[in-house]
């Protein structure tokens, strides 16, 4: 044998002359060495040093076939025999770890059985019995492992293997062994040959085991054994290995390793006891020792683990022992300890008689027919908290079969109907209604729910009840005490498919309506009659159009109620909303739309009539009364649209780009082309608005090809003024000056513009929205389509980016320039900076800086502030809903970059303008950002804050006291936090922007309230006491604010600072 490479004396540094022709020396001796020789040569290499690197080489030429595994053994052969253990230990450890590398297909069966009986030799050795199982894993995995082997191998396991003996991670080796057996050989002769004698040596192998990893392999070893061998004879030892370990209680430890949970444990355990229907006389016992624990975790567990063993041991199980297991459950029911072990009671009712076997007539066994029985007893006093617990166990008898179900409605609902017919239960009616609606419920979940395995049509069980039961349902609702629980009730009636015909449907429908009659006080149940409501026309929604729908529309008037009509405006505005809310379906939709678009134009045609002959205060007063009639119209469609499109059931939508969308224009353009537009309700900025996102909405929802078309006309009649084509010929005339068409931005990325230059179309837009002629409505429409198109776009504008933009900022921006064209191009560069701040382009720090260049201007700097702070507002417009290119933490990137120029700037800043304008975009920026994107900085923020309070912006003011309200609503009294470090100043100048007398922006006013109020429950007592006097006198002042929603928060600020105690 060659000498081993330890032999050779190594050069003293790799950096001397001679390192590298030394290893040129041992490669030349290499290649001299035939393949035997090389395979010598590694091993006796790593016995010297056990470097990786020569069990790479040994694998390398088992892999090319340069000598085989039995070579290396017997180069192995004197570290095999040696009399010190180690050396045997390490040969073994050798050859194991050459084996879990080499490829399978260099070792045939003949090898596989060779190596397999060298490796069970080693077994008995106990300085070699863990590389061999190392090497044993790695082989028995082998294709060429055959089922003799198998056979062979569980039994040298069996004779040579002292599990006890051994620690946990050898253990987990023989387990996984076992489980590879037991997966892939179980149907050759490990389970023929070995037949009985299997089971009984296995259970003998594994007995004992704690660890959890290891149980983990040895409840699903269990599980196949149970399942595939015949284990009658040996039953008992299963059940002593397996149920020892019932219920789980392990907790894992901290930090470890292997991940593993409680839950995997009992998840496992349950799957093995759940094995074999042989366990059922043994296990049941045991089920009932441990269900009497008092603690809740241990109960549930039981209870869960009953619900999935019972049908497997079936019928003969759960009649003999069915009273015993409903006695000690039934506890659990009617006095649970918790929710959760309440829940796992009533399935493992369901299990029960599920599994329970029915008597000679099919009838369900008498178990059941007793369990029903006690409950109807209960029921009998339907106040009592345990008829809750019985109508808790019929629902679960409901969940189980047929026959079952049959038995207790046909039990419970005459029973309880009964009950709400006797006039002596009077005063209980709304517990047994209640009770009613409960069961109606969990019918409603079987034919009916996510889970529903049969149907109605089946089994009709509520036939013989059904009148009865409508007729208690409907005079439920007509009376207060029962009114939310018939609601309900017909909430599940009307869900069960198959039940109600029409003519019944119809008849509860009835009385829902005279419910939602405007004359009727029950507008706090508004929204459960909706949600019953679109639940009807899910399925029928001819009958809600036919029967609800008229009544809703009758309630709205054809104009504006006059001005001192405040309950005629709250009753159209509740219709309104309930109409938002119900027609959500196809055919109620489009009753919807043709309704209310026609009654918008009806309303704005009858303006200019209604203000003849009346004086100019007057007609501005009808004027706002009606705009706001119609602009409430107008959001009624918006919110119907917003509510179809987040239901999902918006694939009608788009058919009203040639419905409903011409109508709009129309409008708009009939106004803006009035010869009188004082009387022209169309031109109030508040209806345009409204129209556009309705116009929006269902642009975006239309096809890109038929986006492509609606643009190309969109756009040609803004170019043009001809909006003849766009409103279907209602409007003829090519004067009309109407707002930019907004609905550009809804177009889909790949949707291409029918322009031909689209930079000059983007600088069109620009310049034309710093026009004089432009309101500011249109100027900001304007920049927000041109954001859109660049946003969408910008990979193709490469020039107008870099080149048409700095040009006009520096012709329309530059100092000399007009002040309201500089105000104009700040705001057409905020956009434009938008537009390439969301696709997070690099382009935008450039465009940033232009803007904070400007803060020192004395013009334009508050300008400037504003848009800095707007740079980081979510906006539709460049929303991916508007399929904008929109990048994640794009405004987290953009906080990070400027948060710190802002602070710098207003500590450091020399000029006192300056200095202001940077506070000024703080406090704007810190309206639109989460608190966290600026926590780490709240130290330094906090008398930045308080300066800002100060501010003569009152919008900016708000901004301050809304992101306080934020950091005090976070913050703990028992800690001093940033705010209690400055309350004395905070409170000074929160009590002056909360009084009417000093301020007029009631959402300033609201802001510093609310402030005020939490404040009281976010800073301790003791540095609030010396305030507190003063701070109650200064809010009695509040409490005569001319705004209601003022004076509200204002009483409940002083209620918070009333009862703050030590």
């Amino acid at each position: 044998m060659v000498g081993s490479l330890a032999s050779v004396t190594p050069p003293t540094s790799p950096s001397s002359p001679s390192f590298f022709s030394s290893l040129m020396d041992v490669d030349s001796i290499e290649q001299q060495l035939t393949p035997i020789e090389r395979c010598e040569r590694a091993v006796s290499a790593w016995q010297a040093t056990g470097g990786e690197e020569h069990i790479a080489r040994l694998v390398q030429g088992v892999t090319n076939r340069d000598f085989t595994l039995l070579n290396i053994i017997k180069a192995l052969g004197p570290a095999l025999t040696a009399e010190e253990g180690d050396h045997r230990s390490r040969g073994i450890e050798l050859l194991s770890a050459v084996l879990e590398r080499c490829p399978p297909e260099r070792l045939d069966k003949h090898s596989t059985h060779v190596l397999l009986t060298f490796y069970e030799q080693k077994l008995d050795d106990s300085d070699t019995v863990i590389p061999a199982l190392h090497g044993l894993l790695s082989l028995v995995s082998l294709p060429t492992f055959t089922p003799s082997d198998a056979a062979t191998l569980f039994q040298a396991l069996v004779q040579h293997v002292n599990m006890k003996a051994h620690v946990q991670s050898t253990r987990y080796i023989v387990f996984r062994i076992l489980d590879t057996l037991v997966a892939k050989y179980r149907e050759g002769k490990l389970l023929k040959g070995l037949g009985d004698e299997f089971p009984r040596k296995y259970v003998s192998l594994v007995e004992g085991e704690k660890d959890p990893r290891n149980l983990l392999l040895a409840f699903s070893i269990d599980r196949v054994v149970l399942i595939e061998w015949e284990v009658k004879s040996y039953i008992e030892d299963f059940f002593d290995v397996t149920f020892c370990y019932f219920p789980i209680t392990f907790k894992p430890p901290p930090n470890d390793p292997y991940k593993i949970s409680t839950d995997d444990l009992k998840t496992a355990l349950r799957s093995c006891l759940s094995a074999s229907p042989f366990f059922g006389t043994l296990a049941v016992p045991i089920f009932m020792e441990k269900l009497a624990a008092t603690t809740a975790s241990v109960k549930q567990d039981v209870l869960q683990t009953m619900s999935i063993c019972l049908p497997v041991y079936g019928s003969a199980v759960a009649r003999n022992f069915g009273s015993t297991i409903w006695d000690a459950v039934k506890i659990e029911i009617f006095q649970p300890i918790d929710a959760e072990t309440e829940k796992a009671a009533l399935e493992a009712t369901s299990a029960l008689v599920r599994t329970l076997p029915s008597a000679d007539d099919n009838s369900p066994a008498p178990l059941v027919s007793s369990i029903v029985s006690e409950c109807i007893e209960i029921l009998k006093e339907p106040e009592k908290n345990k008829a809750q617990h019985a109508v808790k166990v019929l629902s679960a008898l409901l969940r189980t079969t047929a026959g079952i179900r049959s038995l207790v409605v046909g039990q419970s609902i005459p029973h309880l109907i009964k009950l709400y017919l006797d006039p002596a239960e009077a005063s209980q009616r709304s517990h047994i209604v209640l009770q009613l609606s409960n069961l109606l419920l969990t019918l409603q979940e079987v034919y009916s729910g996510d889970i529903a395995s049969t149907s109605y049509a089946q089994e009709h069980v509520l036939e013989a009840h059904k009148d009865e039961l409508l007729g208690v349902i409907s005079s439920s609702v007509k009376v207060a005490d029962t009114r939310m629980a018939a609601l309900s009730g017909t909430s599940h009636l009307v869900q069960i498919q198959g039940l109600l015909t029409d003519e019944e449907l119809g008849y509860l429908v009835q009385h829902i309506n005279e419910l939602l009659e405007p004359s009727s006080d029950l507008q706090d149940l508004k929204n459960v009659l909706l949600n019953l409501l679109t639940t009807i026309s899910k399925t029928n929604a001819p009958l809600v159009e036919q029967t609800t729908l008229p009544l809703l529309f009758g309630n709205l008037p054809d104009s504006a109620p006059a001005a001192d009509a405040k309950a005629e405006r709250a009753s159209y505005q509740r219709t309104l909303k309930c109409l938002s809310t119900l027609c959500l379906q196809q055919a109620l939709f489009e009753t919807l739309v043709i309704r209310l678009s026609t009654k918008l134009e009806l309303v704005c045609s009858e303006f200019p009539r209604l203000a003849e002959g009346k004086e100019d205060h007057e007609v501005t007063t009808l004027r706002e009364h009606n705009a706001a009639y119609a602009h409430s119209l107008l959001l009624t469609l918006e919110d119907a649209l917003d509510f179809k499109i987040d239901s999902k059931l918006d694939a009608d939508i788009p058919k009203y780009i040639d419905r409903l969308v011409p109508r709009l224009y129309a409008l708009c353009v009939e106004g803006a082309t009035s010869p009188k537009p004082s009387l022209a309700l169309a031109t109030d900025v508040r209806l345009i608005e409204a129209a556009s996102g309705v116009i929006l909405r269902i642009v975006r929802c239309n096809t890109s090809a038929r986006q492509s078309q609606f643009l190309a006309g969109l756009i040609t009649a803004f170019q043009t003024g001809n909006f003849g084509p766009l409103t279907n010929g209602q409007v003829s005339g090519t004067e009309a000056v109407t707002p930019p068409p907004l609905q550009v931005s809804a177009s889909r990325k790949d949707v291409q513009l029918p322009v031909d230059d689209v930079p000059k179309f983007l600088q069109d837009l620009l310049n034309w929205g710093i026009a004089d002629n432009v309101t500011p409505p249109q100027s900001t429409a304007g920049f927000q389509i041109a954001a859109s198109i660049l946003n969408k776009h910008l990979e193709n504008l490469p020039v107008f980016v870099e080149t048409s933009l700095p040009t006009f900022w520096a012709a329309v921006v530059s100092p000399t320039a007009d002040v309201n064209k500089r105000k104009g191009g700040i705001e057409a560069w905020t956009w434009t900076t938008k537009a390439l701040l969301v696709r997070n382009d690099k382009r935008a720090e450039n465009f940033i800086e232009n803007i904070f260049g400007l803060l020192g201007d004395e013009s334009v700097g508050w300008d400037a502030a504003r848009a800095i702070g707007m740079l980081a507002k979510d906006e539709e417009t460049l929303s991916k809903s508007n399929y904008a290119v929109v990048k994640l933490f794009h405004v987290q990137k953009y906080a990070a970059k400027v948060l710190p120029l802002i602070l710098a700037g207003c500590k450091g800043a020399s000029e006192p303008t300056r200095r202001t304008a940077y506070l000024a975009a703080l406090t704007t920026l810190v309206k639109y950002l989460p608190q966290s994107m600026y926590m780490h900085e709240i130290t330094t923020l906090m008398p930045l804050f308080i300066l800002g309070l100060d501010l003569p912006e009152v919008e900016m003011r708000a901004n301050v006291i809304e992101a306080l309200v934020t950091l005090a609503s976070e913050t703990d009294a028992s800690q001093e936090g940033p705010l209690a470090e400055h309350v004395s100043t905070v409170i000074s100048a929160l009590i002056k922007n909360a009084l009417p007398a000093e301020m007029t922006s009631s959402r300033l006013r609201v802001a510093a309230l609310k402030c005020l109020a939490i404040l009281a429950q976010s800073v301790s007592y003791e540095r609030l006491h010396p305030y507190k006097s003063n701070v109650l006198r200064q809010l009695g002042k509040a409490l005569d604010d001319r705004n209601r929603g003022v004076r509200k928060v204002a009483v409940d600020a002083r209620e918070a600072w009333f009862i703050m105690k030590a």
